[in-house]
């Protein structure tokens, strides 16, 4: 790390996964994990943005204030503004096309994150070294439990 790649793919529209990725109610977190309801605040919510604070329990508590950018077609951006262990720069990109098979789509996700914190630093350690195949595992599963 500092950056991950996932790939997964979805029966789910463009359209439809963009609309699961990006809905801030009160059902958020049984799908995005890293939104419990403990961490979680709207700030602010466009036709194509949001300002919004999500985090968990894990690590002994990891949050983070996120820019959501969903104004280009097919692409999603989560910018951290603000958060106890990721400084500026830290990101997660969504690139969502059609399936190859004309059946869904294909979501390509990579996730950047630049410690900020004695506590970032050792998250990071810990996502480098055996994080990578539980995060794309639990990214694939987050992926096939979005339902429209």
């Amino acid at each position: 790390m500092p950056s991950l790649h996932i790939r997964a793919e979805t029966s789910l529209s463009p359209e439809q996964f963009l609309a699961a990725l990006t809905d801030f109610g009160p059902q958020r977190g049984t799908i995005w994990s890293n939104s419990q309801l403990t961490h979680f605040k709207l700030h602010e919510l466009g036709t194509s943005h949001a300002d919004v604070t999500e985090g968990s329990t894990a690590f002994g508590g990891v949050w983070e204030r996120l820019h959501y950018d969903w104004s280009k077609p097919g692409f999603v951006q989560l910018r951290t503004i603000d958060s106890n262990i990721w400084t500026n720069g830290s990101n997660w990109q969504y690139n969502l096309e059609p399936a190859h098979n004309g059946s869904g789509t294909l979501i390509t996700a990579k996730v950047t994150r630049y410690p900020r914190s004695k506590k970032g630093y050792l998250v990071l350690i810990i996502l480098a070294s055996v994080g990578r195949p539980l995060i794309t595992r639990s990214f694939r599963n987050k992926v096939r439990a979005v339902k429209i």
